[in-house]
């Protein structure tokens, strides 16, 4: 499992071993890196939470795996990956940030959310909030994917979530698609 948290005063990644603090220019490893970690987000999970809410209420970012890790996480970081996964998934990654647009020479920045999700085979979503073409794509080995908008929504209608933050996940797919 990594966690990346960049945020004006924090940033730092996190392997499940060691812990990158690009703000302070230090690593640390093994239980100390979990102890920092922990440290870092108890100090900044109310700030945390407050922006996972903010994403998810404007725009509608599927945000309750998310919310349910950074939980457990402040609590400890000695969190198994397995217990967040579900019957069709055995990876998932979101993301939600800002890029500069390529068309502009204003340096404009465009807010997107990408989801991947899947078992032995992957969709991936790159969706963008300001109208610009958003992508839905498929892959067989979780490497290789091809935008099939079509492919894309049978797939994740097939897929067999029982827990309720995929089934938000799912459903916001399914809402971005179509």
């Amino acid at each position: 499992m990594s966690v990346f948290l960049f945020s004006n005063g924090i940033r730092v990644t996190f392997d499940g071993y060691r812990l990158f603090d690009m703000h302070n220019l230090k690593v640390t490893k093994g239980e100390e890196s979990k102890q920092e970690l922990t440290r870092l987000l108890q100090d900044a999970s109310s700030d945390i939470n407050e922006g996972i809410s903010v994403v998810g209420n404007y725009y509608g970012v599927p945000v309750k795996l998310v919310k349910k890790l950074v939980d457990d996480f402040t609590g400890s970081c000695n969190v198994e990956p397995e217990r967040y996964l579900g019957f069709d998934i055995r990876q998932v990654k979101i993301s939600f940030g800002k890029e500069f647009s390529k068309e502009s020479a204003t340096f404009e920045s465009k807010t997107y959310a990408e989801i991947e999700i899947g078992k032995d085979g992957c969709l991936k979503a790159k969706v963008y909030f300001d109208g610009s073409k958003s992508s839905f794509m498929t892959s067989d080995d979780c490497k290789n994917f091809i935008e099939d908008k079509h492919d894309f929504l049978i797939k994740l209608r097939s897929l067999n979530v029982l827990l309720e933050e995929y089934s938000d996940i799912v459903k916001s797919l399914e809402k971005w698609v179509e």
